[in-house]
């Protein structure tokens, strides 16, 4: 079948009280069904920054924002512990409401890069909502020292996504991209190691997702609009689309996310038959 992903509202399901928590893991870990789908208000993927590969600073990692699930590291911890303690496998998040897209493993600490992989999650844009990177862009303008080379490079009046890049391989990567637009040489500092399973991100996006649930493989197509805000009278085209898999696996195993592969087109920093 062909299942819509849709944005939500809300902050993470599991602040609702005791009783919400358990209901899911008890209901997830007795479920026999291939595919759990779990409709999340905001994405459990982590997107954190790795300033401490920045040279001759003291900097920390950080995190990009504490609103979804991000900010709620022990939450977090504790349910998938819990969902990998039970061997739930094909568990898989269908998230909004973040204002781009995203997709990527989650396991139970971005700073274990090492534990596997307990669901995958894939967070979809809003139809008409501004993308992230626009508020980004914003106060990167507003002359933050040098953050704006972490958020955009602007040559011959184009403008280009850095952010993807400093969530995808890393700040020194986008550091050295902004200042230099050689791709490939910043690209080999990549990926960034503190977004361990992160996939595919586009914080430039408005759009929406469609995922289809085979008995063994799950395809999600994110599909990235035209600008959707304007008054129009015929509907705004398709600027690209990009394409990830997942193979079901058992209760031993990992999630792994195979793509994207594009068409159309592809965000920056991907190119259109990159993976």
């Amino acid at each position: 079948m062909t299942w819509p992903i849709r944005a939500g509202n809300g902050r993470p399901a599991a602040f609702s009280g005791h009783s919400s928590a358990t209901w899911f893991l008890e209901y997830s870990g007795r479920s026999t069904a291939h595919w759990k789908l779990w409709g999340n208000a905001l994405p459990l993927i982590p997107m954190r920054l790795d300033l401490s590969t920045l040279p001759f600073t003291v900097y920390e990692d950080s995190i990009f924002t504490i609103d979804p699930w991000a900010g709620y590291p022990h939450e977090v911890r504790n349910l998938m512990d819990a969902l990998r303690g039970a061997g739930v496998s094909g568990l898989v998040s269908l998230s909004g409401d973040h204002h781009m897209h995203g997709a990527g493993t989650v396991s139970r600490s971005p700073g274990e890069p090492e534990a596997p992989a307990v669901l995958a999650d894939f967070t979809v844009a809003g139809i008409s909502s501004a993308p992230i990177f626009e508020d980004l862009l914003a106060v990167a303008r507003e002359n933050y020292g040098n953050f704006n080379t972490l958020v955009y490079r602007e040559t011959g009046g184009e403008v280009e996504p850095v952010w993807n890049m400093s969530l995808l391989d890393g700040v020194l990567a986008a550091y050295l991209y902004a200042k230099t637009g050689i791709r490939t040489m910043a690209r080999w500092f990549g990926p960034n190691e503190a977004n361990p399973g992160l996939r595919y991100v586009d914080t430039t996006a408005n759009g929406y997702g469609l995922a289809r649930f085979d008995a063994d493989e799950l395809t999600v197509r994110h599909i990235t609009m035209e600008d959707c805000r304007p008054a129009f009278e015929a509907p705004p085209g398709i600027r690209h689309t990009a394409t990830l898999r997942v193979a079901r696996w058992e209760a031993d195993g990992s999630p792994t996310i195979e793509g994207p592969t594009f068409e159309g087109g592809a965000p920056f920093p991907f190119d259109v038959d990159s993976t």
